[in-house]
């Protein structure tokens, strides 16, 4: 995973995957390549969204607002769309966001069906409880997002936000 500045325009930006070559011959593993053939030239998709057939989600603007006890206040944005000149049977597609604190490497899992979102552009909130959130002030986290079918789990898409310091109590 690379992170990018954020003047970086990101909708130019595409994935170039081919076979290293060193010296006239393919490069064996961990040696430095000084050309490549056999190239593909992938598009990245856009804002975290991904097709998940008939539907397309992106989740974006996430943030973790700690109480300053031992919970956390999750809140993501999401975008749905149905692609309607699909048709499918049963759909049991779901979504498995997991939280992963990056001081400790907690992980925290939520299943979510995709027929329990809306279509169009909503929130999903939700606590998480831990003794990791005790006492903490700030931090960041990793949004691992997965798409869940007949019990086989898949990376779609993954994104590190930070938390956001719990209110001052005013004395």
């Amino acid at each position: 995973m690379a992170k990018l500045p954020n003047y970086i325009d990101t909708t130019k930006l595409k994935l170039l995957v081919g076979q290293g070559v060193t010296d006239s011959k393919l490069s064996l593993p961990k040696e430095e390549s000084n050309a490549y053939v056999n190239a593909a030239l992938f598009d990245l998709p856009r804002e975290g969204g991904v097709d998940i057939l008939p539907y397309s989600i992106a989740i974006f603007n996430g943030r973790g607002t700690l109480t300053g006890s031992s919970s956390v206040q999750m809140d993501f944005s999401y975008r749905l769309t149905r692609d309607s000149s699909l048709e499918t049977g049963a759909f049991d597609h779901k979504v498995l966001l997991q939280i992963v604190d990056d001081a400790t490497g907690v992980s925290f899992d939520r299943e979510i069906g995709i027929d329990e979102l809306s279509e169009g552009s909503h929130t999903i909130n939700y606590s998480l409880n831990g003794s990791i959130f005790s006492n903490k002030l700030g931090g960041s986290f990793r949004l691992n997002v997965y798409d869940l079918f007949q019990g086989h789990k898949r990376l779609i898409s993954t994104q590190t936000y930070g938390y956001v310091p719990p209110p001052l109590s005013v004395d």
